[in-house]
């Protein structure tokens, strides 16, 4: 359990719970986690590790009051992994744009690791460009081949064939006419990145991290202090800026692609709007039956498909 409880535990021991290197003061919010800690048999393990004060201290606001700080963010871990845990402190510069500060843990765990990798061939998924056959000249091409095919395999068909076999036989001469006509196309299956994110936003983003991490420096004159913040706060703005910037040019060069490929090919062109949405990865197939009721079970929609197999099969379309 762990994240901004809003709750001060003080610096002196509390049982096996709360450990003498936290930081003075309690409040009722602090009693209650104890009092959870307790009935959970857990311990707050960045109250039990020594640290310079900068590096205990999770919660920082300076106003009209001067400087306020506290430790009111905890890690709580289960009492019997505490032999596990090797230490906890505060990390300052890690969380930008916030006035708390990440906690730390190092730990051992108890589980085997286990990497993959994935090879080109994996990461790039090839399909027959189905799309090519909305053009006339792909498309008569791929009907007089597809004609020609099931002409010849018609006649070798013999009254003993089952369904299923014959299925499996149309289905790979369709496919494989329309990749000798169309060809295939290679779609990256890699990892799927933000178009928004530049070289150039990358670039002023570390320079906005950068000038955070001044601001946390200890030992300056307040006026350098001030400096620095004033630049940090012109490289927020001018981060927002260029995000918001850049995200527009990608919404514009989107919808012109979308436009144009409206105009090609309408296929591509939903083909594209689905994948922009995100539909399409986890579908279930659907048939309707003769009666107009569409189905979505996997037996009833077999049952459907064996019947419309059954009483259209012997009959294929050649022209």
């Amino acid at each position: 359990m762990m994240g901004d409880m809003n709750g001060k535990v003080g610096g002196e021991e509390v049982g096996n719970i709360v450990g003498k290197w936290g930081v003075d003061g309690t409040n009722e919010n602090g009693e209650y986690l104890v009092d959870v800690c307790a009935e959970r048999g857990l311990f707050l393990a960045n109250t039990f590790f020594q640290h310079k004060m900068i590096h205990r201290y999770t919660w920082k606001r300076r106003d009209e009051r001067g400087e306020q700080k506290s430790l009111i963010d905890y890690v709580a871990v289960d009492e019997r992994l505490r032999k596990d845990v090797y230490d906890a402190k505060v990390v300052r510069g890690m969380v930008h744009c916030s006035d708390h500060f990440a906690v730390l843990v190092r730990m051992k765990v108890r589980v085997k690791w286990e990497y993959s990798r994935r090879d080109e061939g994996v990461r790039n998924k090839r399909e027959v460009a189905s799309g090519k056959l909305d053009v006339e000249e792909y498309r008569e091409e791929y009907k007089r081949r597809v004609g020609e095919v099931l002409r010849d395999v018609r006649m070798g068909i013999g009254e003993g064939v089952g369904v299923n076999a014959v299925y499996e036989m149309f289905k790979t001469i369709v496919v494989r006419t329309a990749a000798e006509v169309v060809g295939y196309k290679t779609q990256k299956m890699g990892k799927k990145g933000s178009a928004w994110w530049t070289e150039e936003v990358k670039d002023t983003v570390e320079e906005k991290r950068k000038a955070y991490k001044r601001t946390l420096q200890r030992n300056v004159p307040e006026e350098v202090r001030e400096r620095w913040k004033r630049e940090y706060n012109v490289c927020k703005r001018q981060v927002k800026r260029m995000v918001s910037e850049s995200k527009r040019r990608v919404d514009v060069e989107f919808g012109m692609k979308l436009s144009e490929k409206f105009k090609e090919n309408k296929k591509l062109f939903w083909k594209e709007v689905k994948r922009d949405r995100g539909e399409g990865k986890s579908g279930s197939l659907r048939m309707r039956r003769e009666d107009g009721v569409t189905v979505s079970r996997s037996e009833e929609v077999k049952e459907v498909w064996k019947r419309h197999c059954t009483e259209n099969i012997s009959v294929w379309p050649i022209d």
